[in-house]
Protein backbone atom coordinates (compact mmCIF):
# COMPACT_ATOMS: atom_id res chain seq x y z
CA UNK A 1 0.00 0.00 0.00
CA UNK A 2 2.78 1.96 -0.18
CA UNK A 3 4.25 1.03 -2.99
CA UNK A 4 7.61 -0.97 -1.76
CA UNK A 5 6.34 -2.98 0.78
CA UNK A 6 2.87 -3.66 -0.68
CA UNK A 7 1.10 -3.14 -3.84
CA UNK A 8 -2.30 -2.40 -4.52
CA UNK A 9 -4.06 -5.34 -4.77
CA UNK A 10 -4.56 -6.13 -8.78
CA UNK A 11 -1.32 -4.00 -9.69
CA UNK A 12 2.31 -4.61 -10.06
CA UNK A 13 5.88 -3.44 -9.85
CA UNK A 14 6.75 -1.30 -12.48
CA UNK A 15 2.99 -1.71 -14.05
CA UNK A 16 2.15 2.37 -14.09
CA UNK A 17 -0.33 3.14 -16.65
CA UNK A 18 0.57 -0.31 -18.81
CA UNK A 19 -2.67 -1.86 -18.52
CA UNK A 20 -3.38 -1.13 -15.53
CA UNK A 21 -7.26 -1.98 -14.11
CA UNK A 22 -8.33 1.41 -12.95
CA UNK A 23 -11.47 -0.25 -10.86
CA UNK A 24 -9.26 -1.82 -9.16
CA UNK A 25 -7.16 1.39 -8.22
CA UNK A 26 -9.84 3.44 -7.59
CA UNK A 27 -11.77 0.60 -5.28
CA UNK A 28 -8.46 0.75 -3.25
CA UNK A 29 -8.51 4.72 -3.01
CA UNK A 30 -12.65 4.31 -2.37
CA UNK A 31 -11.75 2.23 1.00
CA UNK A 32 -9.53 5.47 2.06
CA UNK A 33 -11.86 7.50 1.06
CA UNK A 34 -9.94 9.29 -1.93
CA UNK A 35 -11.58 10.63 -5.02
CA UNK A 36 -11.56 8.29 -8.14
CA UNK A 37 -9.22 8.65 -10.83
CA UNK A 38 -10.29 8.68 -14.62
CA UNK A 39 -7.78 7.27 -17.38
CA UNK A 40 -7.69 10.57 -18.47
CA UNK A 41 -6.04 11.81 -15.23
CA UNK A 42 -2.99 9.57 -16.13
CA UNK A 43 -0.02 10.54 -18.09
CA UNK A 44 1.33 8.20 -20.93
CA UNK A 45 5.40 6.69 -20.91
CA UNK A 46 5.57 6.16 -24.20
CA UNK A 47 8.96 6.42 -25.56
CA UNK A 48 9.80 7.55 -29.00
CA UNK A 49 13.07 8.08 -30.54
CA UNK A 50 15.00 7.92 -33.93
CA UNK A 51 18.85 7.96 -34.02
CA UNK A 52 21.23 8.43 -37.00
CA UNK A 53 25.12 7.55 -37.15
CA UNK A 54 26.90 8.43 -39.74
CA UNK A 55 30.43 7.49 -40.07
CA UNK A 56 33.19 8.21 -42.44
CA UNK A 57 37.35 7.44 -43.18
CA UNK A 58 38.58 10.90 -43.78
CA UNK A 59 42.42 9.63 -43.59
CA UNK A 60 43.95 6.11 -44.72
CA UNK A 61 47.30 5.12 -44.59
CA UNK A 62 48.61 0.93 -45.20
CA UNK A 63 46.24 -0.36 -41.96
CA UNK A 64 46.01 2.97 -39.88
CA UNK A 65 43.39 4.75 -40.43
CA UNK A 66 41.20 7.68 -39.15
CA UNK A 67 36.99 8.24 -38.98
CA UNK A 68 34.78 10.40 -37.91
CA UNK A 69 31.22 10.00 -36.65
CA UNK A 70 28.37 12.18 -36.27
CA UNK A 71 25.74 10.61 -33.84
CA UNK A 72 22.29 12.26 -32.70
CA UNK A 73 19.78 10.77 -30.93
CA UNK A 74 16.07 11.96 -31.08
CA UNK A 75 16.96 13.35 -34.12
CA UNK A 76 13.13 14.86 -34.82
CA UNK A 77 12.87 15.95 -31.05
CA UNK A 78 9.81 13.91 -30.09
CA UNK A 79 9.05 14.73 -26.38
CA UNK A 80 9.66 11.76 -24.46
CA UNK A 81 8.09 11.93 -20.71
CA UNK A 82 9.56 10.52 -17.62
CA UNK A 83 8.44 7.60 -16.11
CA UNK A 84 5.43 8.30 -14.17
CA UNK A 85 4.79 8.83 -10.13
CA UNK A 86 3.46 5.13 -9.52
CA UNK A 87 6.80 3.09 -10.48
CA UNK A 88 10.26 2.53 -8.98
CA UNK A 89 11.95 6.18 -9.75
CA UNK A 90 15.98 7.27 -9.15
CA UNK A 91 17.07 6.47 -5.90
CA UNK A 92 14.43 4.10 -4.82
CA UNK A 93 11.32 6.18 -4.45
CA UNK A 94 7.96 5.66 -5.48
CA UNK A 95 4.52 7.31 -4.69
CA UNK A 96 1.63 5.33 -3.65
CA UNK A 97 -1.94 5.07 -4.94
CA UNK A 98 -3.01 7.54 -2.23
CA UNK A 99 -0.58 10.23 -3.45
CA UNK A 100 -2.55 13.65 -5.27
CA UNK A 101 0.38 13.19 -7.81
CA UNK A 102 -0.08 9.09 -8.54
CA UNK A 103 -0.10 8.63 -12.58
CA UNK A 104 1.17 12.31 -12.92
CA UNK A 105 4.69 12.75 -14.84
CA UNK A 106 7.05 15.07 -13.53
CA UNK A 107 9.79 15.04 -15.73
CA UNK A 108 11.16 14.90 -19.75
CA UNK A 109 13.99 13.12 -21.43
CA UNK A 110 16.20 15.82 -23.75
CA UNK A 111 14.42 16.27 -26.97
CA UNK A 112 17.96 16.23 -29.21
CA UNK A 113 21.39 15.05 -28.36
CA UNK A 114 24.35 15.34 -30.57
CA UNK A 115 27.54 13.51 -30.30
CA UNK A 116 30.47 13.95 -32.71
CA UNK A 117 33.55 11.19 -32.39
CA UNK A 118 37.23 10.08 -33.90
CA UNK A 119 38.67 7.24 -34.03
CA UNK A 120 42.08 5.90 -34.61
CA UNK A 121 42.09 2.15 -36.09
CA UNK A 122 45.75 0.37 -36.19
Amino acid sequence: MDGIRQYVPGTSRNQGNRNLNLDTVNAYRASLGLAALTASSLDSSRFNSFDILVSRPIFVKERRRLELAVQVFNLFGTQNLGVPNGQLIAGGNTNNATSPSFGKIQGAFNLQQAELSARFVF
